[in-house]
């Protein structure tokens, strides 16, 4: 820790947390309520001892979605910070790496800026992962459209071939009346040719009403 800046941060939803916040002398009763609140929302409370500010990071864990938000609480004064959170954030260990190194902030307002930095660096990083896995799926969009397109127009292809007998495969009963057509022109071309009589069948056929 820097000899001019101290920082503390706690769990807030343990019992050793609250009552750490709790003894921490100079916190009034209002910032020991929001910094020990189950549920925040982002804020900027100034007061002249110093200055409360909840903000919220990307949840960069293992497993977790990127719209679930991890909130920090932190209240600041020139040589001072009490934080509190309930789970894990990069933003925070960053900062504690680089104060345990003495290169991190020299005061509570530095502090508060640091902290802001770095959550929209890590804020980045996850909007950066988003647009890589949209622009995926938009190609992945796109092959399929093509693929698509290749077999529809493969298909009108071989329609056109086939135009002429589309229409039989299209209704179930086409089949058998193009075959009765097509016996009944043979019989007549028959009788006319040879003048034969036509089977009882085809006769049933050209039989005037």
């Amino acid at each position: 820790m820097n000899a001019m800046f101290s920082w503390t941060h706690h769990d807030f939803t343990t019992p050793e947390g609250i009552r750490a916040v709790k003894s921490e002398p100079g916190i009034v009763e209002v910032i020991e309520s929001a910094l020990l609140d189950e549920d925040s929302r982002p804020r900027t409370l100034p007061m002249a001892e110093g200055t409360l500010v909840i903000l919220r990071g990307v949840n960069l864990n293992p497993g977790a979605g990127f719209d679930d938000m991890i909130s920090i609480r932190v209240w600041a004064t020139p040589d001072k910070v009490v934080s509190t959170g309930r789970r894990h954030l990069r933003s925070v260990e960053a900062l504690r790496a680089e104060i345990e190194a003495n290169t991190g902030p020299a005061s509570g307002g530095e502090f508060v800026c640091a902290l802001v930095t770095r959550l929209n660096n890590f804020l980045g990083e996850a909007v950066e992962a988003l647009e890589q896995r949209l622009e995926e799926a938009e190609s992945r969009i796109a092959e399929t459209r093509k693929r698509f397109n290749r077999r529809h127009q493969s298909g009108q292809g071989h329609g056109a071939q086939h135009q002429q007998g589309g229409d039989l495969h299209r209704y179930p009963f086409a089949d058998q009346q193009h075959n009765r057509s097509c016996q009944k022109r043979q019989h007549q071309h028959n009788f006319r040719r040879h003048g034969k009589n036509p089977s009882k069948g085809s006769v049933e056929l050209m039989r005037k009403p």
